[in-house]
């Protein structure tokens, strides 16, 4: 098996110090997963940026948890569903909703349960839902004024 180098700040390529300061900085510490990324400075920068991307979208941070944990226990990474659930809670997202997530059972919010169910379906599809799949998750989701929108795999 391969040991990968769990950098800090100070062990970190020059490159690199940087990003785990900023990782620091917001979380208080450095997680492992992002430590050992920082070995490969432009792996560390691609991961982070696509979170910072995920994190401008219109999802609250209630919904980018479920579809990040949706797919930790639908992937089986225990080392990932420990983070977001650390995450999760710190960002205040509801102790019923975590749970949830953490034993893949139904979430009492019907809006949040459409999420949670489209994200097993675009997990276990491997991005490929059917058009009955879209229309069942803008059906639960929406708000009944706005389902005239006529939404189609295209549309967001």
């Amino acid at each position: 098996m391969t040991n990968f180098t769990t950098h800090t700040v100070e062990s970190a390529p020059e490159k690199a110090k940087p990003l785990l300061k900023g990782i620091q900085s917001s979380y208080g510490f450095i997680p492992n997963l992002l430590a050992n990324m920082a070995e490969a400075p432009a792996l560390l920068e691609s991961y982070t940026t696509l979170a910072g991307i995920f994190d401008k979208t219109s999802l609250t941070e209630t919904e980018r948890q479920i579809i990040l944990m949706t797919n930790n226990r639908l992937n089986d990474c225990t080392y990932c569903m420990a983070a977001h659930s650390w995450i999760a809670e710190n960002k205040a997202v509801p102790a019923d909703v975590i749970a949830s997530l953490r034993e893949g059972t139904a979430i009492a919010d019907p809006k949040l349960e459409a999420l949670r169910r489209f994200t097993i379906v675009i997990n276990e599809t491997r991005g490929w839902p059917s058009e009955a799949d879209i229309k069942a998750f803008f059906c639960r989701r929406l708000q009944p004024a706005n389902r005239s929108r006529g939404h189609s795999r295209h549309q967001s």
